[in-house]
């Protein structure tokens, strides 16, 4: 068995190297090796002397060694990497302890000797890759471990950070549910707009393409969006901005592109990077949600609710019931069950939302708030095909008409 840890890394902090240390001493104290994989090539001469500073500070022999390789280096600029490889896999914990490489290593090795691995800047790598990595340990009998590394959250990517969510998953630990979690994240296509590729009617048949279409098309003129003329946010990390002059920019914003713009600007005129870009965050919630018709966003009060994890509220009084279960449809599948509909209150509950930190409060939102504009942006793509391809009906001739109309827009 294998277990994931995914743990906030930056490489110099006292309790980071006394991370790494712990690691490579539980592993080498049982008689094994560990791997290392850092995602590019500059990384290496960083996490050679990383690695190389954890042994020394628990006195290994192989460290201070002429004639051994404590750190054994394989990366798609050596020369002979199958060999390094070879040489670390018959060679022992106190001559050869450690393989640091590329993600060349993530297919082929069977080293049952190896059980545990470390994964730098893992938000760098593919969900497949991840797994692939994790699956270089735990080959024998012995209790593996797999660490994912990732910096800050603030530099990485939401879609970064839900790849890391789901390959911490226990329940994510086979290859159809993290494919399965990976369709989540990187979406599936669609059948209108530029998502999709080729022509789909050569692959499933005129007639059935020409159903599926006017299923789609009927789907799509159910959805009535009425943009309201600003959002407000009220949740706590918008309470906690900085009042800098130099945000306020960002503050205002009218645009994603002018919010992303200011905020650069502000972090060159000085401001704390990571209170910009919490700035630019709330910023973007608003401007995102005021196209979905939400006017304000806060916490329960504890008027409303005395729990101690308030859901979040999110009034949008004109939102259609059929066009939320649209855009609803649209937020992957764990995030899209937080979130309940009150029609007759006019909001948008997401449940527990207060459970979170107030960064990872305005995070969820957001990356919710994507999806479904996301989709809006797609129905716009093709909005003037909706007209003359609802008068289909289901023959052959029409749909490959059809697909030729929307294909030519």
């Amino acid at each position: 068995t294998t277990a994931s840890i995914v743990r906030r890394d930056a490489p110099g902090l006292p309790e980071d190297e006394a991370f790494i240390t712990a690691l490579l001493r539980k592993e080498l104290s049982r008689g094994g090796q560990c791997f290392y994989v850092v995602p590019r090539i500059a990384d290496i001469e960083d996490a050679t002397e990383r690695i190389e500073d954890a042994l020394r500070s628990l006195d290994h022999p192989a460290v201070d060694d002429n004639t051994t390789v404590a750190v054994s280096v394989a990366h798609g600029r050596v020369p002979d990497a199958g060999k390094v490889v070879q040489a670390f896999s018959q060679g022992s914990n106190e001559t050869r302890p450690v393989l640091l490489a590329t993600s060349l290593v993530e297919n082929g090795l069977d080293l049952p000797r190896c059980n545990t691995i470390v994964v730098q800047d893992a938000h760098m790598f593919g969900l497949a890759s991840l797994h692939q990595l994790r699956g270089r340990v735990g080959r024998g009998s012995v209790p593996a471990v797999a660490v994912f590394l990732h910096p800050a959250d603030s530099e990485r990517t939401l879609a970064a950070g839900a790849r890391l969510r789901a390959v911490a998953d226990a329940d994510a630990s086979t290859g159809p549910e993290l494919a399965r979690r990976d369709l989540e994240i990187r979406g599936a296509g669609a059948l209108l707009g530029t998502k999709q590729s080729g022509r789909a009617s050569r692959a499933v048949g005129d007639e059935m393409y020409a159903s599926l279409l006017v299923a789609e098309l009927g789907r799509l003129r159910a959805l009535d969006v009425k943009k309201s003329q600003q959002c407000e946010c009220f949740l706590p990390l918008s309470r906690r901005l900085p009042t800098d002059e130099a945000l306020k920019a960002t503050r205002t914003a009218s645009t994603p592109a002018e919010t992303k713009k200011c905020v650069r600007q502000a972090i060159d005129c000085g401001v704390d990077a990571g209170a910009a870009k919490a700035c630019a965050k709330v910023r973007l919630l608003e401007l995102h949600a005021a196209r979905l018709g939400i006017v304000d966003i806060a916490l329960e009060t504890k008027e409303l609710n005395d729990l101690t994890t308030p859901h979040g509220l999110l009034s949008a009084p004109e939102l259609d019931p059929k066009t939320w279960k649209l855009l609803r449809s649209e937020v992957p599948e764990g995030p899209r069950e937080s979130f309940r509909f009150d029609e007759f209150a006019g909001r948008i509950e997401c449940v527990r939302l207060g459970a979170l930190s107030p960064a990872k409060q305005v995070d969820f939102l957001l990356e919710a708030v994507l999806h479904m504009v996301g989709f809006l942006d797609r129905v716009n793509q093709v909005a003037p095909a909706l007209k003359p391809v609802a008068v289909l009906n289901e023959t052959a001739a029409n749909a490959t008409a059809a697909e030729e109309e929307v294909f030519a827009r």
